[in-house]
């Protein structure tokens, strides 16, 4: 508890904060400006105003799982959305979350080149 305390009173805490909100607003926004340069309008970004993931809307004619799967083959991690839905008919079949937080900042670019090879080619 001592050890925590001085942490705190220190201001280390606070820097380590803010290095971490630095670290991860730079990997929010490559992973912003590859999905726009790589997928163009065929993509459109929610909820990328906060937190370690967004939602993905793809214009393409295959569904959630589907896009998993195809993710998952070129070994790119995505994840459902209707888990989070009240009523699992109205969510869209298209959409898709992506988290940052794992994933190398160098990677990014390279992941999300393969998710679009994965669903367009």
């Amino acid at each position: 508890q001592i050890a925590l305390s001085e942490f705190f009173e220190s201001g280390n805490f606070e820097r380590h904060i803010n290095i971490l909100k630095t670290h991860y607003k730079k990997k929010h926004e490559i992973l912003c400006n590859s999905i726009k340069k790589t997928f163009g309008k065929k993509a459109i970004i929610q909820g990328s105003d906060a937190g370690l993931h967004l939602l993905l809307s793809l214009e393409c004619d295959y569904n959630q799982v589907e896009i998993i799967e195809k993710a998952a083959k070129c070994s790119v991690q995505v994840y459902p959305t209707d888990i989070y839905w009240i009523n699992k008919n109205d969510f869209p079949q298209n959409q898709i979350m992506l988290g940052f937080s794992k994933i190398d900042i160098s990677d990014i670019p390279l992941a999300i080149n393969e998710l679009y090879n994965a669903i367009y080619e």
